[in-house]
């Protein structure tokens, strides 16, 4: 893998991170600061990095990661 594709890599996965962490947190506390921030950073998901909803959905299940993030470890 190319070293730009592969910083980019790691740049999506540690943005998915926030993203479930900020899903998670939103759920705590029902907070519409928490809940601007997850939308935002959804927004983030899918116009720059490029995810599908289904995706975006397994971000927040499997706590940062895609299904096809979790089968290529």
């Amino acid at each position: 893998m190319s070293n730009i594709k592969d910083v980019w890599n790691k740049e999506r996965i540690a943005y998915q991170c926030r993203y479930a962490r900020a899903c998670k947190r939103f759920e705590e506390t029902n907070s519409e600061s928490d809940r601007g921030a997850m939308l935002e950073m959804s927004y983030v998901l899918h116009t720059v990095f490029g995810l599908s909803d289904k995706q975006a959905n397994e971000v927040e299940k499997n706590n940062g990661l895609t299904n096809n993030d979790i089968d290529e470890d």
